[in-house]
């Protein structure tokens, strides 16, 4: 998937989601979780690897790794929402989408960024 795709697919998940979190917080999960994934796995895939340097590569997954640990956190929130008394499943889905809320926007914002450093350290000037 080139950037172009990706940013219209991580447009299109995201505007969904945010149309679903005011609606429907149990799709809108669905959606976030998804989202950060794709994000993720591009993060890997397109960004990772592009870094020679074994510090900054190892910086950078240390990053891909809290991301990760995030996603496990509202996956195992979402998936024990499901199961929980009534009582307690709509703080939990509203903590894990809050969580998302944070996990995507870091994630985006990061990815974004070592895009433009990227971009810059193989520019030619």
């Amino acid at each position: 998937m080139d950037l172009r795709e990706l940013h219209g697919r991580l447009s299109e998940l995201y505007s969904r989601y945010e149309t679903l979190r005011a609606s429907n917080e149990g799709e809108a999960l669905e959606v976030g979780i998804s989202i950060l994934s794709e994000l993720l796995d591009f993060v890997k895939r397109e960004i990772v690897p592009v870094f020679t340097s074994p510090a900054v590569r190892d910086a950078v997954m240390t990053i891909v790794l809290e991301y990760e640990k995030g996603l496990s956190f509202v996956r195992g929130t979402a998936e024990a929402a499901y199961s929980a008394p009534p009582l307690y499943a709509p703080e939990m889905i509203e903590r894990a989408l809050s969580s998302l809320d944070t996990y995507i926007s870091g994630l985006f914002n990061f990815a974004m960024g070592a895009l433009l450093v990227l971009a810059e350290l193989t520019s030619s000037h």
